[in-house]
């Protein structure tokens, strides 16, 4: 399994590509790209190495996290998958694209028209003969999923947690109780598994540095 990440957007939010080294398949997560130039990124990096993209997920539905799907569709004909729950967050993100002053054209990005949405979590996918859970956890947002590959050691996030901190559970539809169980999933996993999260660094669980974890609603 490759894994490569980029940064984009002005909220700095980390995009992972993952791939099979054997058949070239090859899944994006939250896909954040804001313009061509960004995205152009992506396309050098699948071009190089020659991927072909099975699937394109978004952890959760803030905007900063699917600001791309747009260009997966137009570019590769891959729909983005996300959980049902978060479908109140489309009107949501109406309203911070407001408030956070966002250009017409990103506001645009925000459609939803190409995704494809998640009613039934926990099902299994495949990328070359790796397998991945896609395990809900929310708190962050309602709908927050994680992806877990347990044969490698490996879970991609988004804003659940990070090395020194957590999601935050102050935005619409956020839970503190229910992000405190999903960080107890995540740090219950084996100690060397890598944790691939929305924004900052990735960690391995035994090296996340403690705090206190979410307890209030």
């Amino acid at each position: 399994m490759v894994i490569q990440s980029f940064v984009f957007n002005k909220n700095q939010v980390n995009t992972y590509v993952a791939s099979d080294e054997t058949t070239n398949e090859a899944m994006i997560i939250d896909c954040g790209c804001t313009s061509q130039e960004e995205f152009d990124k992506i396309v050098s990096y699948v071009n190089e190495n020659k991927l072909s993209f099975k699937f394109s997920f978004c952890t959760h539905l803030h905007f900063d996290h699917m600001f791309g799907i747009n260009y997966i569709y137009d570019k590769y004909h891959v729909i983005t998958k996300a959980c049902i729950l978060d479908y109140d967050l489309i009107e949501w993100n109406k309203l911070c694209s407001v408030l956070m002053g966002l250009s017409s054209k990103e506001k645009v990005l925000l459609s939803t028209d190409y995704i494809q949405w998640i009613e039934e979590p926990y099902e299994k996918l495949m990328i070359g003969d790796n397998v991945f859970s896609v395990i809900p956890t929310p708190g962050h947002s309602p709908g927050s999923i994680s992806f877990q590959c347990e044969s490698k050691k490996i879970i991609f996030c988004g804003d659940v947690l990070f090395k020194n901190g957590q999601g935050r559970t102050d935005f619409d539809g956020g839970d503190s109780s229910a992000l405190k169980h999903s960080i107890e999933y995540i740090l219950s996993l084996d100690k060397d598994t890598l944790v691939l999260p929305g924004h900052y660094q990735p960690f391995r669980v035994k090296d996340r540095l403690p705090c206190n974890l979410a307890t209030k609603n």
